[in-house]
């Protein structure tokens, strides 16, 4: 277990998580490096007390998980697309993906450990493939201005929440 209480940032090169967790406090840029997390057990953790941001450049990721010590509106924001990942879960707090595409090959889960359930937040146009919604806990919310196709995370819903503004002429799907 690697804990990093500032920002964890791949530059060049390549970090080999082998099959450990990265438990980081500040930001995540792996924009102009790369990253192994490969072998399905490696696992970033968002865990700080403010808002957070992740830069995967162009790699996959085993594990995310977005456990935010003060849950109430501290968000790990994406920053860019990622491809894949095996699983990402959302224990409390908020994972926005800010309108960028995401991939998830084999899990996806938007569950709590405590009474504030975890929030996946999106603009309603992104790609989102091999996704499947947690449907017995969590929220999903769709923030996206213009058109929002709420159905990018399925029909059924724990708690759906729509909060983007919507202009006259303009379309939401559920």
């Amino acid at each position: 277990v690697i804990t990093d209480t500032g920002a964890f940032t791949v530059s060049s090169g390549t970090y080999d998580a082998d099959n450990s967790t990265v438990n980081v406090s500040g930001n995540v840029s792996i924009a102009n490096g790369t990253i192994d997390i490969s072998g399905g057990t490696s696992t970033i953790n968002f865990n700080g007390t403010t808002n957070q941001t992740f830069n995967p450049g162009s790699n996959n990721c085993d594990n995310i998980f977005v456990n935010k010590i003060v849950a109430l509106n501290n968000t790990a924001s994406l920053i860019g697309t990622l491809g894949n990942a095996l699983e990402i879960r959302i224990v409390d707090g908020v994972f926005d993906i800010n309108g960028n595409n995401i991939g998830v090959i084999t899990a996806f889960s938007n569950d709590s450990d405590s009474d504030n359930d975890g929030t996946f937040t999106l603009n309603g146009g992104e790609t989102i493939g091999g996704i499947t919604n947690d449907t017995d806990t969590g929220r999903v919310r769709y923030k996206g201005n213009g058109t929002i196709d709420a159905t990018r995370m399925g029909n059924v819903f724990y708690d759906l929440e729509i909060a983007g503004t919507n202009d006259a002429g303009t379309n939401i799907t559920v």
